[in-house]
This record gives structure tokens, sequence and C-alpha cells, in this order.
């Protein structure tokens, strides 16, 4: 293990709270179960690190692996540093349709084309958010580890949360993400701040209300008993905008100004519903 190596986790394992250290590398599983539980986590930190950078080393762990220790330990604990908020604009025809592997594929490519040195790290989270990890090098240096940029999007919405971006590298990582993610532009939210959670869940939440229709809301307020599959049927044609042929599925809605409602008629395959904000549910 190099001195970069040595540094990146020194410095990782200072900030990683001691009541965390044992759960966040049961996860990391670069380190078989007989050399963690070798560890005495009452120790000191200092002295924990010291032992844990000897094992790395007699396992010969690289960069790469303890970036994978940092990601663990940034993805379940997202709430520090800065926090800013793009919002990507103008999407092409086929932005719906973007992969995982497809933008993995396409962003490294994209980026490395812009800036020489660098090193990138993506990883699907369990909430289905994309995380990015950058290290920046200039053209003859190595990538700095030590100051690596986060990026958090989630594919098919409009939303991208950065955290530690240089005025330096901002203009080439967001070329890239618009890039990637197949639309025109991006643009600043003119939203930051350090609760990650708080920023998505307010930014989702608006942009859920904006793409939904005005009856699908009105809709899933007054049936909360309706079968999840009609309402996944009818938000993804409502979203998408297109018919789900594999299901056989012809979904009509309209909205009445009158006290009646929201009305929805449903046809999916053999079953019939009607619904009205005013009617229990039933099968005709």
């Amino acid at each position: 293990m190099d001195n970069s190596a040595k540094h990146l986790l020194q410095r990782l394992v200072r900030r990683i709270p001691a009541s965390m250290l044992k759960s966040t590398l049961d996860k990391w599983e670069r380190l078989t179960a007989e050399k963690r539980k070798s560890l005495d986590f009452t120790q000191s930190k200092w002295i924990i690190t010291q032992e844990l950078v000897a094992l790395c080393e007699k396992s010969e762990l690289t960069v790469k692996h303890i970036t994978e220790l940092e990601m663990i330990y940034i993805t379940e604990n997202p709430n520090q540093g800065m926090w800013h908020t793009f919002q990507l604009v103008e999407p092409e025809d086929d932005a719906h349709s973007v992969e995982l592997m497809q933008f993995k594929e396409q962003f490294k490519s994209h980026l490395r084309e812009l800036q020489r040195n660098v090193s990138v790290k993506i990883k699907k989270h369990t909430d289905q958010a994309v995380w990015i990890r950058v290290a920046w090098g200039d053209g003859l240096s190595s990538p700095n580890h030590l100051k690596a940029t986060y990026v958090v999007l989630y594919l098919q919405t409009p939303y991208v949360f950065v955290n530690a971006l240089s005025s330096k590298h901002k203009p080439l990582l967001l070329q890239a993400l618009t890039l990637s993610t197949r639309h025109q532009q991006i643009k600043a939210a003119n939203l930051s701040g350090q609760k990650l959670t708080a920023l998505r869940d307010l930014l989702m939440r608006q942009y859920q209300q904006v793409s939904q229709p005005p009856l699908m809301r009105c809709f899933q307020q007054s049936t909360p008993a309706l079968s999840q599959r009609v309402i996944k049927a009818f938000q993804s044609c409502a979203l998408k905008r297109c018919k789900l042929r594999h299901q056989q599925t012809d979904i009509e809605w309209r909205e009445k100004p009158s006290a009646m409602g929201c009305y929805l008629h449903c046809n999916l395959q053999s079953l019939s519903w009607k619904q009205n904000s005013k009617t229990p549910l039933m099968k005709p």
C-alpha cells in the first residue's frame, strides 16, 4: 500500500465515529472476518488506525479499495459537507430511457475526454440513488483522492446534488453530466445545505407534484385501497405518455370541475374498476 492510500485511510478512520467504525468495516468486506476480529475497538483511535493500516498492508489493498470504504461511509452518512443542487433541463427524446450501465460508460468517457487523470467510481445505492465519486488530477499529476467530489442523482429525474466541487472542475463535471443523461443544459437550482436528505426530499416532492397530472394526485388520495398494480400502470402512462401494450392496458382519465371530483376508468386485462370520490370501490 503506497503513501497516498495510507494517508487516505488514516484520514478516513479519523472521520468515522468510533461507534460506527466496526459496522463500516464489516460492510466493506475487504478484510477477512478473522482480521476484523483482531481489532480492539475499545482502544484509542490512533492505535486502531495503526493496526488497521498494518492489516491493509498485509492484504495488499490499494487506493481503489480505500475509496470503496470511503463511499460506504459517505453514502450511509450523507448529511455532511455542503451540498449544492443543479437541474437538468431540455431533455432529449431518449432521456427517460437512460439506464445505469449506459450512464456509467458515457459519463466516464465524456469526463476523461475533458480531463486527464481522473478517477471515477460509480455506485447505485439501495434507495436507487446513483453515487459518483470523482478524484481530480491535472495533466501530469495523479488524482487527488483527499479532495474528491461527490455527486448524487436519480436517473429519469432532473435534479443533481454535488459536494466539494471546485470552480475549476465545475464546467467539466456539469458538461459530462449533461451529455451522459441526454439533456441539453444544466443550471443551478439555487438551493444548498448540509442535509442532503432534506434537499432531496424537498426537490423530489416538487418534481413529483409537477410531473403528476392533478387527477393522479386526487386519485391517490381518494382511493388508498386501490390495487397498487393499477396505480403503477396509471403512473407509467401519465409520466411516460405511452401505452403499456405488454399489459394490454387501456387507461382513460378526465377531471371534472364539479363537486363529484375525480373519475377514473381502468381496464386491466379482465379486471375493471370505476371509482368516484364519493362512491366506494366496487367491481362491476
